[in-house]
């Protein structure tokens, strides 16, 4: 056996196709690096590994067909194969390397096979048109970023959990679990999106204790589903047949069903109300509206007492995810306090303000605090309204009501020119203004002690 050596070919530019005998074992590190006519390669099945950079940037391939012989594909191995439309991983590999397939920019769907323990770095970065990446290996340890900068990705399939797959993204519109595990088994932030896998298992039986933690889960959150269900529309239809909506969250997926163009999921909605019959659903909205009449007297209650030249003093506000002008929860509970507001965990008869970034992300507590007349504040919205900027703000007036500028405010506000300290602040923040560089004047009122 022998090996296409390290470069053999690198550079190669007019070269457009090669087949290559079957005595060769492997395809060294940068072997046809470059070979920018090259379309074509066929492999012999004595191939065993692929080295790295081995076809990197042969711009001009459109696809290759790896053998059932090859167990490892190296270090960018494919890296920057702009035309390649199509790969096909064979069963018999079990290590796909860094970069192996980064700005691949014409890939559009790869499944990676059961054998494979191990995706590098970055594999399919920056491939700006995949939509569909399946991982089928349950034994798998997956690098970082391996899916970033990939617009187009629509789905990322993954058919077992394993602790490996923590640091994939969590974002719920694009992963999907099909797992065998009981979904207590699994992470609580990657349970919606094993939901969503369990309705597209075809062959499962509904009496097993497994389908049965499933089908109990996606009861209990049916509104956290929402936005899931009328994606997967296998979730949906899996809800309406086993009744897993209760009808104090019908109104919210009727709503849902109204927003969107598709004639068969309304009436999969509409048929739905028949099955739960109109006593029932009639009884939650009664329910519902007696829950909203208890949120709006406690309001007006709350607001009758307040006085409100004390500012946001006895504000309850509910974040929703994360903010970006705010580097920890932590954070924004500490300042919250400072000026006499809260911070609460989830919507009760105590909450003033939801602060969301996005409600496609947070979809449960938005429908939960617009059924309940509780007003949703932006982040902008949050931050001026509590006295505090974000990043790219170029003036800034300090709320009258504000008594302390805590430390590092307003700290790398590079973009801040101008800022209006009200007579009743007593004290400025270690750093309050750090790095501050168009910051021209200041004027520090004579209450700050």
């Amino acid at each position: 056996m022998t090996s296409i050596g390290n470069g053999a070919f690198y550079d190669c530019s007019s070269l457009k196709s090669i087949t290559l005998p079957d005595s060769v074992a492997s395809i060294d590190d940068w072997a046809f690096k470059n070979c920018s006519s090259l379309t074509s390669v066929t492999l012999p099945d004595s191939v065993t590994s692929i080295g790295s950079s081995a076809f990197s940037c042969c711009s001009s391939l459109t696809s290759v067909v790896i053998p059932d012989s090859v167990t490892s594909i190296g270090s960018s191995a494919f890296s920057c194969c702009s035309s390649l439309t199509s790969i096909t991983i064979p069963d018999s590999v079990t290590s796909i390397g860094n970069r192996a397939f980064y700005g691949c920019d014409s890939l559009k769907s790869v499944t990676i096979p059961d054998g494979v323990t191990s995706i590098g770095d970055w594999a399919f970065s920056s491939c700006s048109k995949l939509t569909s990446l399946t991982i089928l290996s349950g034994d798998v340890t997956v690098g970082k970023e391996v899916i970033k900068d990939c617009p187009a990705l629509e789905r990322l399939t993954i058919h077992h959990w394993n602790p490996n797959l923590k640091d994939l993204p969590r974002d719920d519109k694009h992963i999907i679990i099909c797992t065998e595990d009981k979904i207590a088994d699994l992470p609580a932030n990657r349970r919606l999106q094993a939901a969503a896998g369990f309705a597209l298992i075809s062959e499962k039986d509904m009496t097993t204790d497994w389908a049965k933690s499933y089908l109990d889960y996606i009861k209990k959150n049916a509104i956290k589903l929402i936005n899931v269900a009328f994606r997967e529309t296998e979730l949906l239809r899996l809800m309406c047949e086993y009744s897993l909506i209760p009808a104090k969250d019908y109104d919210a997926y009727l709503a849902e069903a109204e927003k969107i163009e598709n004639s068969e999921i309304k009436a999969m909605v509409l048929a739905y109300r028949d099955k739960l019959g109109s006593t029932s659903v009639s009884k939650a909205r009664e329910k519902k509206e007696k829950a909203v009449d208890a949120f709006e007297e406690a309001q007006i209650n709350r607001m009758a007492k307040r006085d409100l030249l004390q500012g946001i003093e006895g504000v309850t506000f509910v974040i929703a995810g994360d903010l970006n002008s705010w580097k920890t929860r932590k954070e924004a509970k500490e300042y919250l306090e400072l000026h006499g507001a809260h911070l609460g965990t989830k919507i009760t008869k105590k909450t003033d303000y939801l602060v969301i970034n996005d409600r496609k992300s947070n979809p449960a507590i938005v429908i939960e605090a617009e059924g309940y007349g509780i007003p949703i504040k932006t982040e902008n919205e949050f931050n001026e309204m509590i006295g505090a900027k974000y990043q790219n703000a170029k003036e800034i007036t300090i709320p009258s009501w504000v008594k302390v500028i805590r430390d590092k405010a307003f700290s790398g506000c590079r973009s801040l020119t101008s800022v209006t300290i009200p007579d009743g602040v007593t004290s400025i923040g270690n750093g309050a203004f750090s790095g501050c560089r168009s910051l021209t004047s200041v004027t520090i009122p004579d209450g700050v002690t």
